[in-house]
């Protein structure tokens, strides 16, 4: 994950489309997963990706895998990391493995640009993907380089350059497929779609030397910006309600502006990407990976409530459900990588520094069977502004999610599509804590399930 995020602030509002009542096709299932540092902590990482079932993201560092240029061994660091790929195989979970960041052999340590170092890194990635065989299908190659992770100041080249990047992957891309034919190549890995970067890393063949593309959507550092102009058109529905839910909708009833630092934020710069992506790569019609997406739960700038998290992560994991172009979500992270409340690269987990539940993970297990559907989706945006997804849940039942794209979790409003729900044989879903009220929605999604 990156640091220092808040330097990337987008500066213009994207606006996300949800045209009304539409329903997206049947058959593909979203990859759910996690990203982890599986280190020394197998046995509690491996029993929650088996508990809840999920796919993971961790990576072969280069580093360890080559100590003497021109000499590739498996390192013994790995072992822990071939236990949870195969027990993902086991529960029929492809994972990613990234292809990380940087060799002091090549290029100072830093980003690749040299001749030799593009020809090292397709040589280790080649490397991981033959030794890895059919066990993984999913390679990402670096990560975060849009924003300059791995970058040293001695570098001749600059800081997330394009072009070097888009080299990177014409040279990694053969070799992968060389070893594995089938492996699928995923690059990108950047914290929002900056179209001037895009248009140079596509110009240079970037977008020809992936099988898919990825993106890490934070937006934590943005809340309560960007914020609507002034000139903006409120639907009359909510107009009166603006201020309180702190959601604005436009006149045409198919778009709103999403809040700075939610959910929907997040999904409008992945809407983004895909819509450049569809644009300058026609006819591929290439799937967005979301290998990192989480919101800090750290006290002081930038951090949020568990609670407000929890809800964020479920608004996420619906929104991209929605999307048949999201080939899958990894939550970042597992588990909180410190302890220090203040820090914040050490509160993004699902679970606390010694493997307790947070919220977040309560929350992504009562989505499960609704995040393993491969029935036709529907999304639809009410006429007070309330988000609404339905469709079968992957034991072939109906459900309904419903929320209001607000910030304010301590407020909400009617809901007329509430009521008739337990006519139609839906119920609400409880936890230990609370049951929905079917007559009202909030921030927090409202979900129901057929019995």
């Amino acid at each position: 994950m990156l640091r220092n995020r808040s330097a990337l602030l987008m500066l213009v509002i994207l606006a996300t489309s949800i045209q009304g009542q539409y329903c997206f096709g049947a058959g593909r299932q979203m990859q759910v997963g996690v990203g982890t540092h599986v280190g020394n902590n197998l046995a509690a990482v491996q029993n929650i990706l088996d508990n809840l079932d999920l796919s993971f993201r961790d990576d072969f560092r280069w580093s360890n895998m080559e100590t003497q240029k021109g000499v590739l061994t498996y390192a013994n660091v790995n072992k822990n990391l071939d236990a949870l790929i195969a027990d993902a195989l086991k529960r029929h979970k492809q994972p990613i493995i990234l292809l990380s960041n940087g060799n002091k052999l090549y290029d100072g340590g830093g980003q690749i640009s040299s001749a030799e170092g593009l020809a090292a890194y397709a040589r280790y990635a080649q490397f991981v993907a033959k030794h890895m065989g059919n066990n993984v299908l999913q390679y990402e190659v670096w990560n975060e380089w849009p924003g300059g992770s791995g970058w040293t100041q001695q570098q001749p080249s600059s800081k997330g350059d394009p072009v070097a990047y888009a080299n990177l992957l014409r040279a990694t891309y053969p070799a992968i497929k060389a070893a594995n034919p089938k492996a699928v190549v995923i690059g990108g890995g950047m914290g929002y779609p900056d179209i001037g970067w895009l248009t140079k890393f596509a110009d240079a063949g970037g977008l020809a030397a992936i099988d898919g593309i990825s993106i890490h959507p934070y937006v934590h550092c943005n809340a309560h910006s960007p914020l609507p102009p002034s000139n903006t058109r409120v639907g009359s529905n909510l107009a009166s309600r603006q201020s309180r839910l702190g959601v604005t909708r436009v006149a045409d009833s198919s778009t709103y502006i999403p809040i700075g630092g939610t959910a929907e934020q997040s999904i409008a710069y992945v809407d983004s990407l895909k819509s450049f992506v569809d644009k300058h790569a026609p006819g591929r019609n290439m799937s967005v990976y979301v290998t990192e997406i989480g919101w800090p739960t750290m006290t002081g700038q930038c951090g949020i409530p568990d609670t407000q998290a929890a809800a964020y992560l479920q608004r996420f994991m619906l929104l991209a459900l929605a999307r048949p172009y999201v080939a899958g979500v990894w939550w970042y992270d597992l588990q909180d990588d410190g302890t220090d409340p203040a820090n914040r690269e050490f509160h993004f987990g699902l679970t606390a520094h010694d493997f307790s539940p947070k919220p977040a993970y309560t929350a992504l297990t009562g989505l499960m069977e609704i995040l393993g559907s491969t029935s036709a989706i529907n999304e639809s945006l009410g006429q007070s502004g309330e988000i609404t997804i339905s469709g079968k849940t992957s034991a072939g039942k109906s459900f309904v999610a419903a929320w209001v794209p607000t910030v304010n979790f301590n407020s909400e409003q009617s809901w007329a599509a509430g009521p008739k729900l337990a006519t139609s044989g839906l119920r609400a879903m409880t936890t230990s804590t609370n049951t929905t009220d079917s007559s009202h929605i909030g921030a927090t999604p409202s979900i129901f399930i057929s019995e």
